[in-house]
């Protein structure tokens, strides 16, 4: 297993999604976004850290990133 596969691991227990979070309001209030907008943010997150393995979300940024 990989570095990367363990820290996928690791990630989808949860233990760093209140810390994810925190950091996502800080940057949502810094560039401050609406608050409505701030909470369905907050909500579509929290429907991808439920439905989707760390892995498939990192392929997927890396994709939307790199065109």
């Amino acid at each position: 297993m990989t570095s990367e596969e363990k820290d996928c691991e690791t990630f989808d227990t949860g233990r760093f999604n209140e810390i994810m979070r925190a950091y996502l309001v800080l940057a949502m209030r810094d560039a401050k976004v609406p608050a409505k907008m701030a909470g369905d943010v907050l909500e579509w997150l929290q429907v991808n850290l439920d439905e989707k393995p760390a892995q498939i979300a990192l392929a997927q940024y890396r994709k939307v990133c790199n065109g």
